[in-house]
């Protein structure tokens, strides 16, 4: 359409409305076709290298685990069901580019039949084309797809490099307090000397068995010195 006239804002609005269900048939396209690149690559991984899989995003879990066999049935799953899903997003946006076209035809023939009247507002820009669109989400799609890796490894190094320095930094807590603690032990007496040794055996003993954890030695050290 070209030479669009201004139009009543109420009017306007039932064009807007039809084009939102435009965009929100594009959109479920988007979602599809990016998770369908996703799952594609996810499977092509796991059917390449069982073994290998597994060790990457399930350590500690071989192929017949219930994790992996559940996260790639479910990826089976989806990708079976994909070509109908997406000739039902295809329905779905013919039956809401129809609708735009006839709304914008109704209100372009009621407009027509009206005196100019004073409040009109523009014809709401049209949508971008569906090609460009389509080209568009793909291109973002494959991007995603091919840096997915890349982006794992840097929030992977991202936790680490956070880690070291938190470990670091209690390294230097930790020594400073051995520090003190070594000069208060001058003034011990023996027996607060294997005091605390038993302390520190049982600290070493719980996190063997697991029955102590790190956050918590401070408090066991308190009750065991009532300190």
């Amino acid at each position: 359409m070209t030479s669009l006239p201004p139009i009543p804002k109420k009017l306007a609005a039932r064009i807007r409305a039809a084009q939102a269900k435009v965009v929100n048939a594009r959109g479920w396209i988007e979602s599809t076709e990016f998770n369908a690149l996703q799952d594609e690559a996810r499977w092509n991984e796991f059917v390449r290298d069982p073994e290998a899989f597994a060790r990457k995003h399930y350590p500690g879990h071989g192929v017949d685990s219930y994790p992996v066999q559940t996260n790639t049935s479910r990826i089976r799953e989806k990708l079976d069901k994909l070509p109908a899903r997406r000739e039902r997003n295809r329905r779905e946006l013919e039956e809401a580019d129809a609708l735009l076209a006839n709304v914008e035809a109704e209100v372009l023939e009621e407009v027509s039949r009206m005196r100019p009247t004073a409040g009109r507002v523009l014809w709401p820009p049209p949508l971008e084309p569906y090609e460009t669109f389509h080209a568009r989400v793909m291109a973002e799609a494959y991007h995603e797809r091919d840096t997915a890796d890349a982006r794992r490894e840097a929030y992977l190094a991202e936790l680490q490099k956070d880690y070291d320095e938190e470990m670091a930094a209690i390294e230097v807590k930790r020594q400073a307090e051995l520090d003190e603690l070594s000069k208060e032990m001058k003034s011990w007496t023996p027996a607060q000397r294997a005091k605390f040794r038993e302390v520190m055996g049982g600290i070493a003993e719980g996190l063997r068995n697991r029955t102590l954890t790190a956050d918590a030695i401070g408090a066991f050290i308190n009750e065991k010195l009532k300190r």
